[in-house]
């Protein structure tokens, strides 16, 4: 009879955990953004320009104010410098979380690893960082999302600067944005 009784309330008490999280809006939804991103310190020195991308974000939101993220994007950087055309591509994968300051304004924090590859005229480098990348989001409607963003790359890919000089393990740091349109509310 104890057991019977166990597994009762065990039973009644994960259906109302359930019941409650779903009022909670605990669910998952998808967000496909475009992302701008400009370079600062030596990695603006350098002669990179504006970096072009887009990202995928799957949000489980674990409260009303509270949300994991997994987000994996694709951002490109070109140095046109008057020695050399080269191209610095990142690939950041990140886990995150945010937290809803209003329904409207949120705040994003996001750890993980970036897979960079610098392509030249003659042969590839590539390399795996650290990143880290803190931010403060808008919820411009139900389904748009726009992230303002700081991503910093540690002991990152190779870089040249604009008289052909070798930088190994140097910081990619950036200010970026991210417009998302936002699948599954």
């Amino acid at each position: 009879m104890k057991k019977l009784f166990l597994v009762v309330a065990v039973i009644v008490t994960s259906v109302s955990v359930n019941a409650q999280r779903s009022l909670m809006g605990s669910h998952t939804n998808f967000s496909l953004g475009i992302e701008g991103s400009a370079p600062t310190g030596l990695f603006h020195t350098n002669g990179y320009k504006v970096g072009f991308g887009g990202s995928l974000q799957i949000e489980n939101k674990q409260s009303v104010d509270l949300g994991l993220t997994l987000n994996i994007g694709f951002l490109s950087y070109g140095n046109n410098s008057t020695n050399y055309n080269y191209h610095y591509n990142i690939i950041p994968l990140l886990a995150g979380l945010k937290y809803y300051v209003s329904p409207k304004v949120y705040l994003h924090g996001q750890l993980g690893a970036s897979f960079a590859t610098l392509k030249l005229p003659t042969q590839n480098f590539t390399n795996t960082s650290f990143t880290y990348s803190p931010g403060i989001g808008f919820m411009v409607s139900q389904d748009v999302d726009f992230l303002i963003k700081y991503m910093g790359i540690s002991n990152s890919i190779a870089l040249f600067d604009n008289n052909g000089n070798f930088y190994y393990n140097q910081t990619a740091n950036t200010f970026g944005m991210r417009l998302a349109y936002t699948f599954g509310k």
